[in-house]
């Protein structure tokens, strides 16, 4: 299995390359991801807990 077959790892690569082609502030750039991460591993989390299917 591999990083391309996850999509969340797919949105995060897009996300990142749309956010690396607007925002010139590197420093800005790695805040954001850091916090879209976070919330990204607690939608999950909180996912993981729903029993939405077996």
């Amino acid at each position: 299995m591999g990083a391309s077959d996850n999509p969340m790892s797919v949105g995060l690569t897009f996300f990142y390359e749309i956010l690396r082609r607007y925002t010139k502030n590197k420093f800005c750039t790695f805040q954001i991801i850091n916090l879209t991460i976070a919330v990204f591993q607690k939608l999950d989390d909180v996912l993981k807990n729903q029993p939405l299917q077996k």
